[in-house]
């Protein structure tokens, strides 16, 4: 929110800018064990839509946009205090970093669409909760604790797993979004029309075609990344 307004001081006199926040499918559906995360989200998803609401009012050219993200390989559950018995991961199927941040590229060069969902999972999700959320309140409470650990104990205190490269190559992780055109170098699926730019501009995506939901690795044992800092960027001006 603070690096949002400070965006904005900026931005409003110029009447030009655009601004990305970084969500989460959690910032519609809670989940059991992330109770203080979920209210986080929750509270950016409100934060952004009032905002959006007065900049239409005042006719302000400046735009913002939403992305709501799949579970992603970051270094959260190396550090993060847990009580668990056993090691936390995010709930599957978990997507590397570059999908995200692909996605967020995306939403700051096109955001007039109102909200971007990232990966089958976030699509799947957000209209399960719309459709059936007491369904879904039942199927997490069965599910919701078992899928947000691995088979393998908690690291000993002060232990940090390291080498990013290694470590994403041992965990289950969606590699691309899921597409079944190209288009302008881009990607898109599900219906909010979720969509990552190509790795490089001017360089179209390789021929093959990723099924739904990407590309699985071949060790399904969740292994969390190092704890090297990065900070998503939450504003974006032009």
């Amino acid at each position: 929110m603070h690096g949002t307004l400070a965006a904005l001081r900026r931005m409003k006199p110029r009447d030009r800018g655009t601004i990305v926040q970084v969500g989460s499918a959690l910032a519609y559906r809670g989940i059991p064990l992330q109770s203080a995360y979920c209210g986080a989200k929750h509270a950016i998803q409100g934060f952004n839509e009032a905002l959006r609401c007065e900049l239409l009012h005042d006719g302000s050219r400046v735009r913002t946009t939403m992305v709501q993200m799949p579970a992603v390989n970051t270094p959260q559950f190396s550090w993060v205090r847990s009580k668990l018995p056993h090691q936390a991961q995010p709930v599957p199927p978990i997507y590397q970093p570059e999908v995200a941040a692909r996605a967020v590229l995306h939403a700051a060069a096109h955001p007039r669409r109102r909200e971007y969902w990232v990966g089958g999972s976030t699509v799947g999700t957000l209209i399960a909760n719309a459709v059936a959320p007491g369904v879904l309140d039942r199927y997490l409470a069965r599910t919701g604790y078992r899928s947000q650990q691995t088979g393998a104990e908690k690291p000993a205190a002060g232990r940090r797993t390291s080498g990013r490269r290694r470590i994403a190559r041992g965990i289950s992780v969606r590699t691309a979004s899921s597409t079944t055109r190209r288009r302008r170098g881009a990607c898109s699926c599900g219906r909010a029309g979720t969509t990552v730019p190509s790795p490089r501009p001017g360089v179209p995506w390789p021929r093959r075609r990723w099924r739904c939901g990407g590309e699985r690795g071949r060790n399904s044992r969740f292994v969390p990344r190092s704890p090297v800092e990065r900070r998503s960027p939450a504003a974006i001006g032009t």
